[in-house]
């Protein structure tokens, strides 16, 4: 499979199954391993592991892209979720 191949599944897994992804502040990381590296801003994007691939310009916006859309459902998701409720006061 050729690398750019490999890139439009990343960004396809990020949209079909955003659950499957995590995000802190230098790295997007998939539950079976693959770490991609967003620390370094926009021109910083690559893949980590499993084997280390720098994308071109274009896959690069294109892994942006997606990336936002990441970070929006986490948004949501964070904000939707719902608290357990409280236990009733006994006055």
């Amino acid at each position: 499979m050729a690398k750019k191949e490999r890139l439009d599944v990343i960004i396809n897994d990020m949209n079909r199954n955003p659950h499957h992804w995590r995000l802190d502040q230098f790295r997007a990381m998939h539950r079976n391993g693959m770490k991609i590296w967003i620390g370094n801003g926009f021109f910083g994007y690559h893949v980590e592991q499993p084997n280390y691939y720098e994308p071109t310009l274009r896959e690069k916006w294109q892994l942006h892209k997606a990336l936002r859309r990441l970070r929006a459902y986490i948004a949501d998701y964070i904000a939707n979720k719902q608290t357990p409720p409280k236990p009733p006061t006994t006055s």
